[in-house]
């Protein structure tokens, strides 16, 4: 008997393409083929396995629907609480119901915002931080090459003497430029308020260092520091003093 034959003749026209229906109906014809066989197999008649391979399938409309059903491309449900009008619109009801519920609980709606406000602000000092010590390079040129040199006495850490300074610069041959400074407080006169600085006394090697020039301005502020208006050749005087 051709199984293909009788497959093709008892089923209905599927929603699929003819490739893909000529795979179904060679399918199931293997299926029916198999089931007679193994009843030859077990001692059946030609008839009786025929008969057992033809109940197989009963009803071939049924099981056409079926075939349908699973060959039917999947489509992507929507987003859960979209609704007919796409993701937004479940997004904005979710919004109005979180309102509604801050309206109704007004005590936990402060204590929840605050509790944001909170995170919020600890998040960006915390990065505000880490940006400026890990990730934001040296305000200076090749800062992977620059080195800072100390000395110890007595097992303490301390920075170098005057005397160690000149003795290191005179004698060192690994490094270009070899800077020093130190920390100083002088008043600032020349100006309508004198002020109280705190300054410091650097080799004319550290500007090489960092290759940068130097220059005076005048903030506009209470604080002295770099910002937009010069101080337009006017005469300054720093009475330093050391700490």
């Amino acid at each position: 008997m051709n199984w293909r034959h009788y497959v093709r003749s008892h089923l209905p026209m599927l929603d699929a393409s003819p490739e893909r229906e000529n795979e179904i109906v060679e399918e199931l014809a293997v299926q029916l083929e198999s089931t007679y066989e193994r009843a030859r197999a077990n001692g059946a008649s030609e008839a009786d396995a025929r008969q057992l391979a033809m109940t197989e399938v009963t009803d071939w409309s049924a099981f056409a629907r079926t075939v349908a059903t699973i060959e039917r491309p999947y489509q992507q449900p929507p987003a859960a609480g979209a609704g007919p009008g796409g993701i937004m619109t479940g997004l904005i009801q979710d919004l109005r119901y979180a309102l509604r519920a801050l309206k109704r609980a007004p005590g936990f709606a402060a204590v929840s915002i605050v509790t944001l406000a909170l995170g919020i602000a600890a998040t960006t000092i915390v990065y505000s931080i880490v940006d400026g010590i890990l990730l934001r390079p040296l305000p200076i040129a090749d800062a992977d090459r620059v080195m800072l040199a100390r000395e110890a006495v007595d097992g303490d850490d301390m920075s170098l003497s005057v005397p160690n300074y000149f003795d290191f610069r005179a004698r060192q041959t690994s490094f270009a430029p070899f800077a020093a400074w130190r920390g100083l407080t002088a008043n600032l006169t020349g100006i309508a308020e004198p002020r109280r600085l705190n300054v410091r006394h650097v080799t004319a090697d550290l500007f090489a260092t960092s290759e940068r020039r130097l220059s005076a301005t005048h903030s506009g502020s209470a604080s002295w520091a770099a910002g937009p208006k010069r101080l337009d050749g006017r005469s300054l005087s720093m009475n330093p003093r050391s700490r």
